[in-house]
């Protein structure tokens, strides 16, 4: 009886493992859905945004439910803030709302089966060169605007605000995959740690920027 007992409480947590699983696969390819819809020309949104939710989507294919869970999270947790900052306020509280139930399920998915979960050192390193591929976007979005402010140069300002948004979806997505990180006991955790700290920088400089130019 105690034998069979243990085998249920075995089969139990790899039975919820694989309906969070499940979950995050769905809900990777819904992302990768609304990515290509929103790089329609005829919904005129961000392509950086479109482009963003195709690569979390791809990633979410690849990696465990819970990382998959926090990358949605972070993005969803994004998306509220920059609706906030817009004055779109409804929106940004059902998006926030979204992204407790969101981070609520990703905790539910690790405790449903952490020695399933595998090490992945590859998060830890793809935060930390995301971090640094998106300062160097930043860097020539402020940067080349800043030159042509002063020098007359010519730098087209739709390019500028591309790149921008290329970088600061790239932090936001560093900062994803560094709290994915945190999930896989083996993975170095000074590569994250480095990732989300640049990462959250270049954030912090990006929505600086922003309100500065709102006035």
């Amino acid at each position: 009886m105690s034998a069979r007992v243990e085998m249920l409480k075995d089969v139990a947590p790899e039975t919820s493992a694989v309906w969070y699983g499940r979950l995050a696969r769905y809900a990777g390819w819904l992302a990768i859905g609304l990515g290509f819809l929103t790089l329609l020309p005829t919904v005129g949104a961000d392509p950086a945004w479109g482009a963003f939710l195709i690569v979390v989507g791809l990633i979410a294919q690849r990696v465990t439910a819970p990382t998959a869970l926090a990358l949605y999270a972070v993005m969803l947790g994004w998306a509220g803030l920059i609706n906030g900052l817009f004055g779109r306020q409804s929106m940004a509280g059902a998006l926030f709302l979204a992204t407790l139930i969101t981070a609520l399920a990703g905790a539910a998915a690790y405790r449903s089966g952490p020695r399933l979960w595998p090490a992945a050192p590859g998060l830890a390193w793809g935060s930390l060169i995301l971090a640094c591929t998106a300062a160097l976007t930043l860097i020539a979005a402020f940067g080349g605007s800043l030159l042509a402010f002063f020098t007359g140069w010519y730098f087209d300002a739709r390019v500028a605000d591309y790149l921008a948004a290329a970088g600061v979806h790239q932090s936001v997505l560093a900062v994803g995959l560094a709290i994915g990180a945190a999930m896989q006991p083996s993975s170095p955790r000074w590569a994250a740690v480095l990732g989300a700290i640049g990462a959250v920088t270049g954030i912090l400089a990006y929505l600086s920027l922003l309100l500065l130019a709102q006035g």
